[in-house]
């Protein structure tokens, strides 16, 4: 499946030159993704037999270029993996998992896959499915003795990701973007090594290693989101500014430094008003006084309030930072009859003297 040939008896010094620098090209593309794995995975002081790295790979340019990335690195701490669920024809299905089957053995990587049923559970179809996908791939990786489980997502994609956010409404913690590694389980971390390398990129480094990247139908439906936003916007945003992609990842990053800062503040903050934890039985939640809330700023009691309602609801991207706005006002207020809201999952009450988050279990 992998390695390029060349047809035609003669190649002109032109043509020569151009396909030298290609190759150069690639090996750049392949070389940074490699340099973020590394980093991302323990750094200077782990040896790459020691990286130990289930790669998910849906057989789409992303994924696969991301396994052709490492495993030219260290072929051996590789394991390719495919996760099949029932939302999706068999036959297409099927036809996926050879296709990446093939490219893991071409790439002389391990090779692991798993079936998830989604289609009988209920709620959001595809929130079920990324929940069901992350949670096979963190069993895929204990079987195979990786710590790290990577994702293809890639520079293009964090660029969608960021401008749909801001299209919803969004702070910093949206601003952020796809993060670069987050915790999965105990002794299973989440890495992306791609967030540097754009879409265009990815299909290039395959094109060089010889492979067809597979192409997934739904992603033309326009009525997604982020289908419309790649088809209608990106184009004109790469046309208007080239190399946009990395400019907003470089946004990204600072957005998640000046998180860390914003973070810190907030946890000070608690710890300055009274904060009081209580898990029962029947409900979680957290309250603080009202009178040392007052002596915050208001836009530190806002991050708080807001980052505490995300971790409590149901659905964190659902709580959007307006929705505290109303919590926010009435804290400040003069008021002092008690007050309850429902943002999302979680009730909201304050009394004269205490403020309380309540997520009921």
């Amino acid at each position: 499946m992998l390695g390029t040939s060349y047809h035609g008896s003669k190649m002109s010094r032109d043509e020569g030159a151009n396909l030298a620098k290609g190759r150069r090209a690639q090996r750049s593309h392949a070389e940074r993704i490699v340099a973020a794995w590394r980093r991302l995975s323990g750094g200077s002081k782990v040896r790459d037999a020691e990286r130990r790295t289930l790669v998910a790979c849906s057989g789409g340019a992303d994924s696969a270029a991301l396994a052709i990335a490492l495993a030219g690195a260290c072929a051996e701490s590789v394991v390719v993996a495919y996760v099949a669920h029932d939302i999706r024809d068999e036959t297409v299905v099927r036809s996926e998992q050879a296709h990446v089957k093939a490219l893991a053995d071409s790439l002389a990587c391990g090779w692991a896959s798993v079936e998830i049923q989604v289609k009988s559970e209920s709620g959001n179809l595809e929130a079920v499915a990324r929940r069901k996908r992350y949670a096979a791939l963190t069993e895929l990786a204990r079987a195979n003795g990786c710590k790290f489980i990577a994702t293809g997502h890639q520079a293009t994609d964090q660029l969608e990701t960021v401008l749909m956010r801001l299209m919803r409404g969004t702070g910093h913690v949206g601003l952020r973007g796809i993060a670069e590694r987050r915790r999965l389980a105990t002794g299973i971390t989440l890495i992306r090594p791609m967030l540097s390398v754009t879409r265009q990129e990815a299909e290039a480094l395959c094109a060089e290693a010889g492979y067809v990247p597979l192409v997934d139908a739904t992603n033309t439906d326009q009525s997604l989101l982020r289908n419309a936003v790649r088809a209608r916007v990106i184009p004109i945003l790469k046309d208007l500014a080239p190399g946009v992609e990395a400019r907003v990842a470089r946004t990204a990053r600072l957005a998640s430094d000046s998180g860390v800062l914003i973070e810190l503040a907030i946890q000070e903050a608690s710890k300055r008003c009274d904060l009081v934890l209580q898990d029962g039985e029947a409900s979680v939640s957290v309250s603080w006084s009202r009178s040392a809330l007052r002596q915050e700023k208001s836009a530190t009691v806002r991050w708080l309030l807001w980052q505490h309602a995300r971790q409590m609801a149901e659905h964190a991207d659902r709580v959007d930072l307006a929705a505290v706005e109303p919590v926010v006002r009435a804290i400040f207020g003069n008021g002092t009859d008690p007050k309850v809201w429902t943002i999302s999952t979680v009730r909201v009450e304050m009394t004269a003297r205490r403020v309380t988050c309540t997520r009921v279990k």
